[in-house]
């Protein structure tokens, strides 16, 4: 509230504090110093500008006219160094592609929420909903920093409808015989062993190309580590608009070990000895326990559109997705395997209190192992004669 004070002239002296800055004028009434202090309050208060401390010059200032282009390399200047490098990328592909075309000219204070509406509907006819929700998302950060400069009061990208995280439902395989056909459907043995530690371990893409032959393979685990001060050159093998890198787990629980059924292991330890001797890394020096045919790294893309794709249609599921080796894997955990298992396996944080007081004991891996080996020596018994690596 204003505060008053009389003056030996008879006029009455209003004073506004707000935030350590005061405005202060006197009048000929105390009705109308307090008007006149009340007003300048909501004046401050709902973001309008005071000149001087008089309050005698006061303007409601328009916020500039800048275009959305103009503000979004400003914002990407100071964003971009802030970003891990595969994050860099993708937000360049969701800019370029989706946000900047559609709203370069726009001026900032002109963007309402229902055109942010309509935009997300035409995006929803022809993307995946994961993208349309990460793109929105990409949206909302580059607007909420145009709100925290004062270029906008409220951000009009939020509150929209997205559409259901769940519309993108991963297709699986439908049983464990139909996991062995699609392994045995690849010709070349190392690309059948991707596939397979993929489905048993529920390892993701970067993961598994990341395993090096000497320190992330051994004894019956896979490790998934995270690069350290005396050797950066660790973790996750990342592809980044063509090129590589090596980078941390995607999470904080993404560093894990993921033990392996006795089958897998043993399919694995020949594929390891070859790959000692192969061909090491161009970027850590070290053998990959997963490599190409010519030795180098997989390109996910390539792969993807010949291996996998002919695979896939070989055994009549075109629509299957590498992917789909962690959404399988994933569904079957629920046979053998407690909650907090679950999460360490899949590399998620487990939530609540549970991450807490829960813990992973060895009778939890030996129950998981057990039933892993069991269903796929049951699968084997129902496909004979099938691919043996």
């Amino acid at each position: 509230m204003p505060t008053f004070r009389q003056l030996a002239s008879g006029r009455t002296q209003v004073q506004v504090k707000r935030a350590g800055k005061f405005w202060v004028d006197s009048f000929n009434t105390r009705q109308t110093a307090r008007s006149w202090g009340l007003e300048l309050e909501d004046l401050i208060d709902t973001g309008h500008q005071v000149e001087d401390r008089t309050g005698r010059h006061l303007c409601c200032q328009p916020p500039p006219t800048i275009a959305f282009a103009s503000w979004y390399e400003t914002w990407w200047a100071a964003s971009r160094p802030t970003m891990p490098v595969a994050t860099r990328a993708k937000n360049v592909s969701y800019a370029s592609n989706h946000i900047v075309p559609a709203w370069r000219d726009r001026i900032l204070t002109e963007i309402v929420r229902s055109d942010v509406q309509r935009w997300i509907n035409r995006l929803n006819d022809g993307l995946a909903a994961a993208t349309v929700r990460a793109v929105h998302a990409l949206f909302v950060e580059i607007l909420n920093g145009a709100v925290g400069d004062g270029l906008l009061s409220t951000n009009p990208a939020r509150g929209v409808k997205l559409p259901d995280p769940d519309a993108d439902e991963v297709a699986i395989p439908a049983d464990w015989p139909q996991v062995i056909d699609l392994v045995a459907a690849f010709p070349r043995r190392a690309d059948a062993l991707l596939v397979l530690t993929a489905y048993m371990t529920g390892m993701r893409w970067s993961e598994l190309l990341g395993i090096r032959v000497d320190q992330d393979f051994y004894a019956d685990r896979l490790a998934v580590v995270r690069p350290t001060a005396k050797d950066p050159q660790r973790g996750r093998l990342v592809e980044v608009a063509g090129k590589f890198h090596h980078g941390p787990p995607k999470t904080a629980a993404g560093e894990r070990e993921a033990r392996l059924p006795p089958f897998l292991l043993d399919l694995l330890d020949p594929l390891a000895e070859e790959r000692e001797k192969g061909r090491p890394c161009t970027l850590c020096g070290h053998p990959h326990l997963f490599v190409a045919l010519r030795g180098g790294p997989y390109r996910r893309s390539g792969f993807g559109r010949r291996q996998w794709a002919a695979a896939a249609q070989g055994i009549g599921r075109p629509e299957l997705v590498f992917k789909s080796s962690r959404h399988w894997h994933r569904s079957i955990l629920d046979e053998y395997a407690a909650p907090i298992a679950i999460h360490d396996r899949m590399g998620h944080e487990m939530p609540g209190m549970g991450r807490v007081y829960g813990h992973v004991t060895e009778d939890m891996h030996r129950v998981l192992l057990d039933g892993l080996q069991e269903r796929w020596e049951k699968a084997c018994a129902a496909r004979p004669g099938w691919w043996s690596g």
